[in-house]
């Protein structure tokens, strides 16, 4: 993916986090989403270590039509798994939006029928957003 920094840079995405996804990420992303306010204590240096990409779920300004950020994390009782939405944009100073895609893509499969399909990112230069695709392993 074409590197996307300083300007203001819209993420949007959908995806499921794997059955197998270790308990430690998804309490991180717990954090991430407000669902928790503090990680155990053994994960107590994450702020430290990726303190960038805690802005992605609810980043927002006036740039883009949606100015408010419109991201959650829920879980489904029926299918027994974590979904993760996000739309929300920042200015991408030190590439928040591609750590994020990394740290995530080995837990989550992405949204619809074709499970490789993740989500766009929009720069506000580029008249067309680039589409994101995880490939599953």
């Amino acid at each position: 993916m074409k590197e996307i920094m300083g300007m203001y840079t819209e993420l949007v995405m959908g995806a499921r986090l794997k059955e197998d996804t270790p308990k430690h990420i998804i309490e991180m992303l717990k954090v991430m989403f407000r669902i928790t306010e503090r990680l155990p204590e053994k994960y107590s240096d994450w702020n430290d270590r990726f303190p960038e990409i805690r802005v992605i779920p609810f980043g927002g300004s006036y740039y883009f039509a949606v100015q408010d950020s419109h991201s959650r994390m829920s879980y489904d009782k029926i299918s027994e798994d974590w979904t993760l939405t996000i739309r929300c944009n920042i200015k991408n100073y030190n590439h928040e939006i591609q750590n994020f895609i990394d740290w995530i893509s080995p837990y989550v499969t992405g949204s619809g029928s074709n499970d490789d399909f993740f989500g766009y990112v929009l720069y506000e230069e580029d008249t067309e957003p680039k589409l994101i695709f995880i490939e599953q392993k």
